[in-house]
């Protein structure tokens, strides 16, 4: 995989410090070969990782600048199933006080998923009759495929659940925090993933750039990915960057600097060598 990301300054821009969240993770089913991050102008990156477990490199180019360059490459080994697992929790055990307390981080609203009234009316009785987890988890994930739009620039990284709803139509980002706002009000941990998507067939959305998806917990610390964007389970076409409660966690490039406004490009190369 090879992920570039270009800024381009009006005037020079001075005493950039920008964080790079662009390490793909060790996650089941996914094993990092090579991960190598460069800038031009180049730096010295100082290495840490968050509560997440997500990996980040931070660092600072003190010289003035007219156009930063963020180049990640990666090599990465997926063997991963489209399946849910042998052993899930049933229905009645998200209700335990336990796992709310320990997983508490991912079912408590954020700034971009929170309940809103229209939620609950669009849930219906879907938790309520559904005979099993995982049916009940693959009707959620298609319904939100076949119920909402995938239209790039409908929305932008500031819009919530209540600006996805009202528009019916956005991105990987949307779909996900409407997915993870579903899921939480009715007490089931999950978490947003940030990462790529690779699609042979030519039929998957959101392969243009970086995808988004939600991993629900689904027994001790076992997590499954469902991707609403594309109403399936995550399989050996979705690789893992990181883990956090929405996008605000998983910025993949933040930051400050001394100067004006900016423009901004991407460009993301991705090829999986998977292993069946």
């Amino acid at each position: 995989m090879q992920h570039n990301t270009k800024y381009t300054y009006e005037t020079p821009a001075r005493e950039l410090t920008n964080e790079i969240t662009l390490t793909p993770g060790q996650f089941p089913g996914q094993t990092v070969l090579h991960h190598e991050i460069r800038t031009l102008p180049s730096s010295r990156p100082f290495y840490h990782s968050d509560v997440f477990r997500n990996q980040s490199q931070t660092f600072y180019i003190p010289t003035s600048v007219l156009q930063l360059t963020v180049r990640a490459d990666s090599l990465v080994l997926v063997n991963r199933a489209p399946t849910f697992p042998e052993i899930m929790w049933g229905k009645s055990d998200y209700a335990k006080g336990d796992i709310q307390e320990k997983y508490y981080l991912y079912v408590m609203p954020t700034h971009y998923c929170y309940p809103i009234p229209e939620l609950s009316e669009w849930l219906g009785t879907l938790w309520e009759d559904a005979t099993d987890l995982s049916a009940f988890l693959l009707t959620l994930t298609k319904k939100i495929k076949e119920q909402f739009q995938y239209v790039p620039g409908a929305t932008d990284v500031e819009s919530d659940v209540q600006a996805f709803y009202k528009l019916r139509a956005g991105v990987c980002q949307d779909f996900t925090h409407w997915m993870l706002a579903a899921l939480r009000s009715l007490g089931i941990p999950c978490r947003y993933v940030s990462g790529y998507i690779y699609d042979r067939a030519g039929v998957l959305l959101g392969t243009q750039a970086m995808h988004a998806w939600v991993d629900v917990l689904v027994h001790d610390d076992t997590w499954v990915g469902l991707d609403p964007t594309n109403g399936c389970i995550a399989g050996e076409s979705h690789v893992y960057l990181s883990v956090g409660r929405d996008y605000r966690d998983i910025v993949p490039i933040k930051g400050v600097y001394k100067g004006t406004l900016q423009t901004m490009e991407v460009d993301v190369k991705v090829q999986i060598n998977s292993q069946s």
